[in-house]
């Protein structure tokens, strides 16, 4: 693995020829296996320059977890292992990571129209019977309707300027 080219300079095809050819080598697969370091970041600088992401490139997950001590600013306090549950729970319940993020943001605002709008549309499908069973049944498309209004409601209403 010392002799690897200089992977960054590779076009994305050059890339690509280079790493079905270490596909095809069996001592590469092999330290793969094994977990050798050096055969993982080779991969993964392949990986990156076929598909144009920077190296450096940050995590896909916007999600940022609360600080451990979180008494010590006044919020509640949650356990690491608490928080990385809660974020489990609420991929299983259809949020993505984006969701999930913009939940945890503490500086979510919205116009004072905007909630308006949305508490009226609120009240017009909580008002409909069909709607309330749905969402008592689970119904997927009831249950994103209510992520969505309670997400807005949870945020803070923007100050007239």
């Amino acid at each position: 693995m010392t002799d690897a080219p200089n992977i960054q300079a590779m076009s994305p095809e050059q890339a690509s020829s280079h790493l079905a050819a270490l596909e095809s080598n069996s001592d590469f697969g092999k330290l793969l296996s094994s977990r050798d370091l050096a055969a993982y970041a080779t991969l993964k600088a392949l990986s990156h320059r076929i598909n144009g992401v920077p190296l450096d490139a940050p995590v896909a997950s916007p999600i940022t977890l609360l600080p451990v001590d979180t008494a010590s600013t006044g919020g509640p306090t949650m356990a690491r292992s608490e928080h990385l549950e809660q974020i489990e729970q609420m991929r299983q319940r259809g949020y993505t990571d984006g969701e999930i993020a913009d939940t945890f943001r503490d500086d979510r605002e919205f116009a004072p129209e905007f909630v308006a709008t949305v508490k009226a549309e609120w009240s017009v499908l909580e008002s409909s019977e069909q709607f309330r069973k749905a969402l008592v049944a689970g119904d997927f498309e009831a249950r994103r309707q209510l992520r969505a209004y309670s997400w807005v409601m949870s945020g803070n209403v923007k100050r007239a300027a």
